[in-house]
C-alpha cells in the first residue's frame, strides 16, 4: 500500500500528477518486463525448440501481465501450443479455455484460441415434456424377452436450483439383473451435476462434477475417485437422453465423453449417423437416424418433434420402445384385468414378458420398485390348476411353497411369527416372512398367497435381510391393493 504526503502549498493538480505517475508506474514496468519475458519466452519455444522452459516463461508472463492483457493473452495461447506440442492434450484445451475467459477483450487471441478448442455440441431444445417415460423392452437376437428398462425424465432442483433429472429402472430377467439410476442435469446445459447408480450385479456408486473433473464415490471403496475428463461430457445414465437433443442429420459426427462412475472411466465417444431407416415397434412405425458410436453400440432416434429412442443394440441385446406415459414420480398406477387387480406406488412399474406359446398359462408379471432393492414377482395361475393339497386354502399353498424353498436354499428358515392370515378387501390371504443365504448375503423373502373365484396368485418379494424392515412398509403398500378376480 502506497501513502502520499504533500507540502502544505503544493498545488492540487501538482499532487495529483505525483499520484498518477507512481500508480501508473508499476504498471508500465510490468508491461516492460513482460514483454521482454514474452520475447524470451517465444525464443526458448520456437528457436531452441526447449518446450519446458518456455511453459515456465509463458507461465512468469501471464503471472505478471494483469494489466497489459494482451501479452498476457498471446502468452496464454501460447503456452496452450506448448502443450498441444507435448501431447498434454487436456492442458491445452484448458489453456486454450484460459485465454477465452480470462482475456475476453482480446479479439484476435481469442478467436485463434477457440479454432483450437474442440467444438461444443449445441443441444437442440428438450423434446420431452415433463413426467414423461418411455418403456423399452429387451430380447435376445432369438426374440426371447429379455427384460425392460424405463427411461424417466422430470423437472427438479438440485442444490436450490432448477434441474432435469434422469432416471432409469431396469431390469434383465435372464440373470436378475436389478438397476436404478439417477442424474441431476442443469436445466440449461444439460451438463451433470450428480449421479447415483446401483446395479445388483455390478455394485454402486454415485458422483458430482464440476468443470471437467468427477468426483465419484464407489461402494465399497474407501476413497473417492477423482476423475477429469474432456468437456462436452455426460454421465452414462443420462446419455440416452443426450442422443435425443443432438442436432442429427445424414452425415452428422461429433465427439463427446461419456463417464461410467460404476468403473470410473472416462470413455471418448465418436458418433456418427450414416443414414436414415424406418423402425417398427410396438411403439408406432418411426422414421429414424441411424446413430452409430465407436464402441460398437447403435441408437435409432426418431425424426420428428419426439426424439424417442426408438430402438437400440448393444451387448448382444436387442431393446425397442414399446410404449411412452407420461407419470410424475409420485403418481401411483392400477395394474388390472380379467385376473387379478393392484396399485402400483409412484416410481413403480411393471413387466410382463410375452409367453412362449407352450400351453403353460402361469403369468408372471415382475413388479420393479422404485430403488432397485427388491425382486418383485406376481404369479398368477388359474386355481383349478393346483394340486388338490395345495387348492385347500392360501395357507397350504404357502406351506407346501416353503417345504420346496427349504430343500434349495441355504439355511432357510421361516420367522417366529410363521403363516398368518390377512384379509385383502374380501378376500382371504394368507403371509409369511422367511430368511435364507444366496451366495454369501443374507436375503429375507415376503411372500403371499390368494384365491380369487378363478385365480390363485403368489406376491413374492425377495429384498436383502439388512433392507427388509426399511422397505416393507412399501410392500405392505403394494400387499393391500391386491386382489384375485
Amino acid at each position: 500500500m502506497f501513502y502520499f504526503f504533500a507540502h502544505p502549498q503544493m498545488t492540487k493538480w501538482r499532487l495529483a500528477a505525483v499520484v498518477l505517475l507512481v500508480v501508473a508506474m508499476p504498471a508500465w514496468a510490468s508491461a516492460q518486463t513482460s514483454s521482454d519475458l514474452l520475447e524470451k519466452a517465444v525464443y526458448a519455444e520456437e528457436t531452441v525448440g526447449n518446450l519446458d522452459e518456455a511453459i515456465d516463461l509463458y507461465g512468469q508472463v501471464i503471472a505478471e501481465a494483469k494489466v497489459a492483457s494482451s501479452i498476457g493473452a498471446e502468452a496464454q495461447y501460447r503456452l496452450g501450443l506448448c502443450f498441444e506440442k507435448q501431447d498434454e492434450t487436456k492442458k491445452a484445451r484448458e489453456a486454450f479455455q484460459a485465454v477465452v475467459d480470462d482475456f475476453p477483450k482480446e479479439a484476435k487471441f481469442v478467436s485463434l484460441a477457440k479454432k483450437r478448442l474442440p467444438g461444443a455440441i449445441k443441444l437442440l431444445p428438450v423434446p420431452w415434456k415433463d413426467g414423461q417415460q418411455l418403456h423399452m423392452e429387451m430380447t435376445l437376437p432369438t426374440g426371447m424377452a429379455a427384460g425392460k428398462f424405463v427411461y424417466c425424465i422430470d423437472a427438479s432442483e438440485y442444490d436450490g436450483q432448477p434441474a432435469w433429472l434422469c432416471s432409469t429402472r431396469g431390469l434383465v430377467t435372464l440373470n436378475g439383473g436389478n438397476s436404478y439410476s439417477e442424474v441431476f442435469c442443469d436445466k440449461q446445459t444439460f451438463a451433470p451435476l450428480a449421479s447415483h447408480w446401483k446395479q445388483s450385479m455390478l455394485g454402486e456408486a454415485s458422483a458430482k462434477y464440476a468443470a471437467g473433473k468427477a468426483s465419484i464415490n464407489i461402494v465399497g471403496r474407501d476413497d473417492p475417485l477423482l476423475l477429469d475428463f474432456t468437456v462436452p461430457g455426460y454421465d452414462n445414465e443420462q446419455a440416452a437422453q443426450v442422443f435425443r437433443r443432438l442436432p442429427l442429420k445424414v452425415g452428422f459426427h461429433t465427439k463427446l465423453t461419456v463417464i461410467t462412475t460404476l468403473g470410473g472411466n472416462a470413455i471418448p465417444l465418436e458418433l456418427d449417423v450414416p443414414k436414415k431407416e424406418t423402425i417398427t415397434t410396438a411403439a408406432g412405425q418411426f422414421e429414424c437416424y441411424r446413430l452409430e458410436l465407436n464402441i460398437g453400440q447403435t441408437f435409432w432416434i426418431s425424426d420428428d418433434a419426439d426424439r424417442y429412442l426408438v430402438h437400440f443394440e448393444a451387448g448382444g441385446i436387442v431393446v425397442d420402445l414399446t410404449r411412452v406415459e407420461q407419470r410424475k414420480q409420485d403418481e401411483s398406477v392400477e395394474l388390472t384385468d380379467d385376473q387379478f387387480a393392484l396399485t402400483l406406488p409412484g416410481g413403480w412399474f411393471s413387466y410382463e414378458p410375452k409367453r412362449e406359446d407352450d400351453g403353460d398359462d402361469k403369468r408372471v408379471v415382475h413388479l420393479l420398485d422404485r430403488r432397485a432393492i427388491a425382486m418383485v414377482e406376481l404369479v398368477v395361475v388359474a386355481k383349478d390348476s393346483l394340486d388338490e393339497d395345495e387348492q385347500v386354502s392360501p395357507e397350504a399353498w404357502i406351506e407346501l411353497a416353503l417345504k420346496k424353498s427349504a430343500k434349495r436354499s441355504k439355511s432357510f428358515k421361516v420367522r417366529d411369527e410363521g403363516i398368518g392370515k390377512v384379509k385383502l378387501g374380501e378376500q382371504e390371504a394368507a403371509t409369511v416372512v422367511f430368511d435364507f443365504e444366496k451366495g454369501k448375503k443374507a436375503m429375507t423373502g415376503y411372500n403371499v398367497a390368494l384365491f380369487g373365484t378363478q385365480s390363485a396368485i403368489a406376491l413374492r418379494f425377495t429384498v436383502p435381510s439388512d433392507q427388509f424392515e426399511a422397505s416393507r412398509g412399501e410392500f405392505d403398500e403394494v400387499v393391500r391393493t391386491l386382489r384375485a378376480k
